[in-house]
């Protein structure tokens, strides 16, 4: 397969020419896209968080509520690629999914844990894990964490759990 490769890259170099060459030709019918800001400021990652925890407000667990602030420890001089604020809402969710299964599972309510085990099989669909992860990740999750949860093992869940950041009083 690789060797197919080859061939492309030779030809798509030798279709780049000095900037001599490519005078009084036509522009491309095709689009070229233009260089975007990539990175915000603190206070851009804490608005992208606020509007996405806005957003999935009403799928979290019954009484409970996102941090007005984004979780952890933030440098204040950060620069912060644009949609980490979206992924930190959304882990946040996942966390305050994964908070409610493990009440339900050691308070022997096994229908209050599966509806989160539910709600945590759909983490991958939510447009911020969508937008900024691959398949593959949103699949072994899925496998790895929920199905192994769901058939008696949920080691790996109350694992990553254990990592979720207390929300402050």
């Amino acid at each position: 397969m690789a060797w197919l490769l080859i061939p492309t890259a030779i030809t798509l170099s030798a279709c780049t020419g000095a900037d001599a060459e490519l005078e009084g030709r036509p522009e491309t019918a095709l689009p070229t896209p233009t260089p975007t800001t990539t990175f915000t400021d603190l206070d851009g990652f804490a608005e992208e968080y606020t509007s996405a925890a806005e957003r999935l407000a009403d799928s979290l667990p019954a009484g409970r509520d996102f941090p007005a602030t984004p979780p952890g420890e933030w440098e204040a001089e950060g620069n912060f690629e644009e949609g980490t604020g979206e992924v930190a809402a959304a882990l946040q969710w996942r966390c305050e999914w994964l908070s409610a299964y493990v009440i339900a599972a050691e308070s022997a309510r096994p229908d209050d844990a599966e509806v989160a085990l539910d709600q945590l099989a759909e983490w991958g669909n939510l447009r911020e894990v969508r937008d900024h992860s691959d398949g593959e990740t949103r699949t072994m999750w899925l496998e790895r964490v929920v199905e192994t949860a769901r058939s008696g093992d949920d080691s790996a869940l109350r694992a990553i759990q254990a990592e979720c950041l207390p929300q402050p009083k």
